[in-house]
């Protein structure tokens, strides 16, 4: 997809690939070069629950998600996407990104007993999200 930048082509195919997600249990791997996966990942467990998980100046009054729907978002978000670090500071290669898409298919889509037989370097290279409590990820997300 190309078009003007900041018109909302990221934003777009986020959303398609949550209803995806939700509606016909599809799964994604996403690599951006323009978002960290910390924020990637927010954007969307912020589609996922159809709520805004930080405080905004901007929309003063908005409900946002609370711990459960934060729980929520984040099992939806572990068991449908993984989000592909693409590194600080240079562009990863072509080459990179399809062998991170190669792991992430084996890793998320194989069956278990196909998986488990990877070797542990493999099996590691990605993983869902965060490893920290969903306590600790809504405390570190409310400062």
């Amino acid at each position: 997809m190309s078009g003007v930048p900041n018109s909302g082509k990221s934003e777009w195919l986020d959303a398609l690939a949550v209803n995806l997600a939700l509606a016909h249990g599809w799964r994604f791997a996403l690599c951006s070069m323009e978002k960290r996966p910390r924020d990637h990942a927010r954007q969307l467990l912020e589609k996922i629950a159809g709520l805004p998980l930080l405080p905004a100046a901007y929309a003063d009054g908005t409900r946002r998600m609370n711990p459960l729907q934060l729980r929520e978002a984040y099992a939806t978000l572990c068991e449908h996407f993984v989000v592909i670090a693409a590194g600080e500071g240079s562009m990863p290669s072509i080459s990179w990104v399809l062998e991170k898409a190669k792991a992430a298919k084996i890793q998320y889509v194989l069956p278990p007993l196909q998986r488990s037989t990877l070797a542990s370097s493999l099996r590691s290279s990605l993983r869902c999200l965060f490893h920290v409590s969903q306590r600790q990820a809504w405390q570190e997300w409310q400062h």
